[in-house]
Formats: structure tokens, sequence, C-alpha cells
């Protein structure tokens, strides 16, 4: 990395809220929670990897209430130096 530079690497959601089977009949919401995050140090070494945060949230309600299939999504990452 050039020097005094960071990784910001952020999380979008395409789904909006919901992931979906392949037939399209059943959802399970959730949400993102702390999308964005920063290194802390300008030189990420692989022996002490920085690790992320980033959370998907589904609701113990909407957890339980969705039919048994197979559900899919897109969640896009997107690096930059800052």
């Amino acid at each position: 990395l050039p020097t005094g530079k960071l990784i910001q690497v952020s999380v979008l959601s395409t789904d909006q809220g919901g992931i979906t089977n392949a037939a399209k009949t059943a959802t399970l919401n959730y949400t993102l929670s702390d999308t964005t995050y920063t290194t802390t140090k300008s030189v990420i070494l692989a022996t002490s990897p920085e690790k992320s945060a980033v959370k998907v949230n589904i609701p113990t309600a909407n957890w339980n209430g969705a039919s048994i299939d197979k559900y899919s999504g897109t969640l896009t990452f997107t690096a930059e130096l800052v």
C-alpha cells in the first residue's frame, strides 16, 4: 500500500432486504449492519490479518418462519484505498 493509505471495504445488498428461493415463492428477510470497514494499519500482514465486523442479521421470527428451501442472494463488496 502507498504510505499513509488504508483499505476501506463496504458491502451492499442488491436483494432489497431479502433472499429468495429459486422459484421466487419464498423470501427470507434480513438487514446488514457494520457495512463499512477501514483497516487500522497501512500494512496488512498475512500472519495478522484484520477482520471486519460486517453482519447479516436475520430476525429469529424470520428464520423460524422460513420455508425449508435453498435461498440465494447477492452481497457486493467494494474495496478502495483511502
